[in-house]
């Protein structure tokens, strides 16, 4: 079951500034907004970091020779 895709949070320079000029309790949102993306999509890559190293240990080496043929004549 996947989850759903986080959005990502785009602000320009003039927003981070609105942000800052609405006070500290503002920027403080703010920060705790982003370190919660950041602790979900690290969850995400240490997941899928662990399907790549179980995928890979699922692969079977290669031991023809370059030139044969892959498939059975």
């Amino acid at each position: 079951m996947s989850k759903p895709a986080l959005q990502p949070i785009q602000l320009s320079d003039a927003e981070i500034r609105a942000v800052y000029g609405q006070g500290e309790e503002a920027v403080v949102t703010l920060v705790k907004t982003l370190l919660s993306q950041i602790e979900v999509l690290s969850e995400q890559v240490n997941q899928l970091s662990v399907r790549v190293e179980t995928l890979e240990g699922q692969a079977l080496p290669c031991t023809h020779k370059s030139g044969e043929s892959h498939f059975p004549t």
